[in-house]
């Protein structure tokens, strides 16, 4: 479990992913793209290399005719020698019109128990080719024939030529083929992959940066804004952050105002004022209403409403007739209770307080 997160890729940043994600995508199109051209250069390079080995059994087959003519193994040397010469041709035999084997060098040749009309690459095999080609005497019509002949002679099979051309060229080719083109993909790539990750990092640097200022925010700090840089989309995005804790902010500074209003209100109120939750938890209680009263805030705020009123019914009922003004600059959902001492009230308009030494006062 713990070697499957610590490779999972959710542990990993965006700008982490998206390098690896271009890695493994450009890894594997340089990869591909290698072996593709590798496998077309290697076709080409075959069949010019087929091509070659049909011209020199041919050429061979022109030189060897005389040779065939006596099927003299003397007057065939020059023309073996000359042929062995070529790059990568590994042997060549010569073979009379019946199949007798007049001359062998270099590799040994396979049994032919049939013989072709026309030159052709008889075989191939993972090492070599192996080419046959007969031999004619003399050449037919529309051949280079010569304008005085009287009539067009006809060609007389004299013989057979095979040539077997090793591979070990075109391997090494193939190879060296195969290390070109992974080494040109791998630059190319490299170079790609510089260009995206200095993309891709233009593009997550911003990102970062925006994440970084909204953990900030989120942590509680009301001064942060983001840097207005970067691509357009990222720029809408940080002017959008910024408006938003502007109005954040506003609202802290409106709200701290308000807080500062009330408490100098409470602090400063001639006014008994004192205020509860809809419970009966005490959560105000101002300098007034300790001189009137008797106790301290400490003693009351905080806990359920002491006997210090006759009826509390009918105290929150009268205060918040009586203080409708003072209601709205007090958070909402609390009760309310601002009095005064007055003397000689009428009796609908008066209750009365209970003081912490029991005395009792008439209040409005």
């Amino acid at each position: 479990m713990r070697i499957r997160s610590l490779f999972s890729i959710r542990n990993t940043s965006f700008l982490q992913q998206l390098v690896l994600v271009f890695v493994f995508g450009i890894f594997c199109l340089s990869l591909l793209s290698s072996l593709a051209i590798s496998v077309l250069s290697y076709k080409i390079v075959r069949e010019r290399w087929v091509a070659q080995g049909l011209r020199a059994t041919e050429t061979f087959a022109d030189q060897i005719t005389l040779a065939l003519l006596y099927f003299s193994e003397e007057n065939a040397e020059a023309p073996v020698r000359s042929v062995l010469a070529f790059p990568d041709v590994r042997g060549v035999a010569i073979y009379g019109v019946d199949g007798a084997l007049l001359l062998s060098r270099g590799e040994g040749m396979p049994e032919q128990p049939v013989w072709p009309q026309k030159l052709t690459m008889e075989r191939e095999t993972a090492l070599a080719w192996y080419f046959v080609s007969p031999v004619f005497a003399r050449r037919g019509p529309g051949e280079n024939v010569s304008p005085f002949d009287a009539a067009p002679q006809k060609t007389e099979l004299i013989g057979f030529v095979r040539l077997v051309m090793s591979k070990t060229t075109l391997k090494t080719m193939e190879a060296g083929i195969l290390r070109t083109n992974l080494a040109v993909s791998c630059i190319f790539a490299l170079g790609f992959l510089l260009l995206l990750l200095t993309m891709t990092r233009r593009l997550t640097t911003p990102l970062s940066r925006l994440a970084k200022i909204m953990g900030q925010a989120s942590a509680g700090e009301m001064g942060v804004r983001a840097e207005i840089r970067g691509p357009k989309d990222i720029v809408v995005m940080e002017s959008a952050f910024n408006t938003m804790m502007g109005v954040i902010q506003e609202r802290a500074d409106d709200l701290q105002r308000l807080t500062f209003f009330q408490r100098t209100i409470l602090e400063n109120a001639a006014y008994c004022i004192i205020s509860t939750t809809p419970e009966g938890i005490v959560t105000s209680f101002n300098p007034a209403a300790e001189r009137l009263l008797g106790y301290t805030a400490g003693e009351v705020v905080g806990k359920q409403t002491p006997a210090y009123w006759h009826d509390p019914e009918e105290v929150t009922h009268h205060a918040l007739r009586l203080s409708g003004e003072l209601d709205e600059t007090i958070t909402p959902g609390f009760e309310v209770f601002a009095a005064r001492a007055r003397r000689n009230l009428p009796e609908e308009n008066e209750w009365t307080f209970i003081r912490k030494d029991g005395t009792r006062v008439p209040v409005l």
